[in-house]
């Protein structure tokens, strides 16, 4: 299967006006990563007139190579909302260098090291399970021990059932 292909940037078309509403996403679409406007139109594909697409749903062949390195699951336990990383792609892996574990595959969040916060890390994941939508967040980002950069991310909620949120697909991009 090809990979996904870039969502048309048309101000009229109704794709391009909900994207607009994802809070904390800048006015112009045109500015967001490419990787982040294709995931989420992606995304907005397998839900499929449902609120929410299922983890199912997603087919990484669908998705393509230059995105899948800049994603991660995340896994929501029922009753604490702890969030367990359950797939983290390469290029995250390698943004985590000098950070033990370096793949943080197969730990809860609140219990694995990061540069930054646990509220910032969660803050994208947390608000889009609560709201059950996209959330859209970009900064200054610390990469390494030595060096900073801007990320983007995206915070995409996943539901077996179609009311609860039980995974994140979230894509992150630093440079």
């Amino acid at each position: 299967m090809d990979p996904l292909p870039m969502p048309a940037i048309d101000p009229a078309a109704p794709l391009v006006q909900r994207l607009s509403g994802i809070p904390g996403a800048p006015t112009e679409l045109v500015h967001w990563h490419p990787g982040l406007r294709r995931l989420l139109g992606y995304w907005q594909g397998l839900c499929a007139g449902r609120p929410l697409p299922r983890r199912a749903d997603i087919d990484p062949a669908a998705i393509g190579p230059d995105i899948l390195p800049n994603l991660m699951m995340l896994g929501r336990e029922p009753g604490s909302g702890r969030f367990l990383y359950r797939l983290v792609g390469t290029g995250i892996v390698r943004a985590r260098e000098g950070l033990r574990p370096q793949d943080p595959t197969g730990r809860y969040v609140d219990e694995t090291p990061h540069r930054m916060s646990h509220d910032w890390i969660l803050a994208g994941p947390s608000r889009a399970a609560a709201e059950k939508r996209p959330i859209y967040d970009s900064g200054q980002y610390e990469l390494a021990a030595d060096r900073g950069g801007r990320y983007e991310r995206l915070s995409l909620p996943l539901s077996a059932d179609g009311e609860t949120v039980d995974r994140l697909l979230v894509g992150f991009f630093a440079g």
